[in-house]
């Protein structure tokens, strides 16, 4: 029994030595060397704003870095062109620390197009730390980050889509507002109609109240979030309340809620505005 115990004991014992080894060899005998990655491939999307920055982490897998790195990165651009618009020594630096950041400056005051572009790191400056981690030929960890730089102007020309379910049936309206901008503002907007002038007639089945056209401001606000406020005759007041939405800023796509108060029976009323 004393024997059969031992041996278990032994080979329990040399699992453990072996995952052990398995694990932290690459460390052994050097407890610096490692790789570099970011931390995951997923795209990261800024939108563009004078004087802004662009910071992306980069880690460094190692135990200890006692000795400092740097690891060099290049510019690729996918869409558009990042010349005048993006600033960058291509170099993110490890000062003993085993996190760090690639940061990039915006230039100019505004951004006509969105761009893309990709960042690759390229290089250390230490032999015992490779960019990235393969095996057989595979990538492990990755070492591109794609950026998406969304344009800051904002389109004053869309389609607009509205949604309005009044007694159980649902209805559906395609229209084209016009769009003014408010004068001394960049981010407000006028709409002649917030959600079409055939939708009230569709959902009366009165082709001659074309003209409820919920007319109002549209304002897009620094968190990419929407406020509706509704023009209102002073004799009806409550007509048309406004609402909320989202704005995002990459595919200019606005989506909202109305609500209303021209219709006794209550409902809301879901627009989508694409631009054209």
């Amino acid at each position: 029994m004393k024997k059969i115990l031992i041996f278990a004991v032994l080979l329990t014992s040399g699992i453990f030595t072996s995952c052990s080894e398995d694990d932290n060899g690459r460390f052994a005998n050097d407890p610096q060397s490692g790789w570099v990655q970011f931390r995951n491939a997923s795209t990261v999307n800024v939108l563009f704003s004078e004087g802004g920055t662009i910071s992306v982490p980069v880690k460094l897998s190692a135990p200890v870095n006692t000795d400092g790195l740097e690891v060099t990165y290049s510019i690729t651009n996918i869409v558009g062109s990042t010349t005048g618009v993006v600033s960058a020594d291509n170099v993110v630096r490890f000062d003993g620390n085993v996190e760090s950041n690639i940061v990039m400056n915006l230039l100019g005051s505004s951004l006509a197009e969105t761009i893309e572009f990709d960042v690759t790191l390229t290089a250390t400056s230490r032999s015992n730390v490779t960019v990235g981690l393969t095996e057989e030929g595979t990538a492990l960890k990755p070492i591109v980050k794609r950026i998406k730089i969304c344009s800051n102007q904002f389109s004053t020309s869309y389609t607009g889509s509205s949604q309005a379910t009044i007694d159980g049936a649902p209805a559906f309206e395609n229209w084209s507002p016009t769009i003014t901008a408010v004068p001394g503002s960049t981010n407000t907007f006028q709409y002649s109609t917030l959600w079409g002038a055939g939708l009230v007639p569709l959902l009366t089945g009165n082709p001659a109240l074309n003209t409820f056209l919920y007319p109002g401001f549209l304002t897009i606000n620094a968190d990419n979030s929407v406020t509706v406020v509704g023009i209102n005759d002073p004799a009806f007041p409550n007509r048309y309340p406004g609402g909320s939405g989202t704005y995002d800023p990459c595919t200019k796509v606005i989506t909202y809620r109305l609500s209303q108060g021209l219709f006794t029976n209550p409902f809301q009323v879901d627009v989508t505005l694409t631009p054209n």
